[in-house]
């Protein structure tokens, strides 16, 4: 995403990856630079014990596809591909209900 697709208090979801814990969390700070890139601070939940840390704002995206390539994303996009997966499942149980 661009930081200014990105706000202050946005929810997000971070799926984690080999050393962090999957987690929700909140943007808290966004530091714009003229000479480097932007850097966003998400501070996670308190239900896991981790501190606050920075990300590149590209590393944010808004549309989720369930695997490490979309590791951050919007806590809207979290919700879309969730309930996508679970109709998926739905639709596959009724299916093989009737089998």
């Amino acid at each position: 995403m661009k930081t200014s697709e990105i706000e202050i208090g946005q929810r997000i979801y971070n799926r984690g990856d080999m050393a962090n814990i999957p987690h929700f969390g909140t943007i808290t700070k966004i530091k714009t630079s003229d000479r480097f890139s932007d850097m966003i601070e998400i501070t996670p939940d308190n239900d896991i014990d981790r501190d606050p840390y920075w990300v590149y704002p590209s590393g944010i995206t808004d549309y989720d596809l369930g695997h490490g390539g979309t590791r951050i994303v919007t806590i809207e996009a979290y919700h879309k591909f969730r309930n996508a997966q679970i109709e998926k499942m739905e639709r596959w149980i009724q299916k093989t209900a009737s089998l």
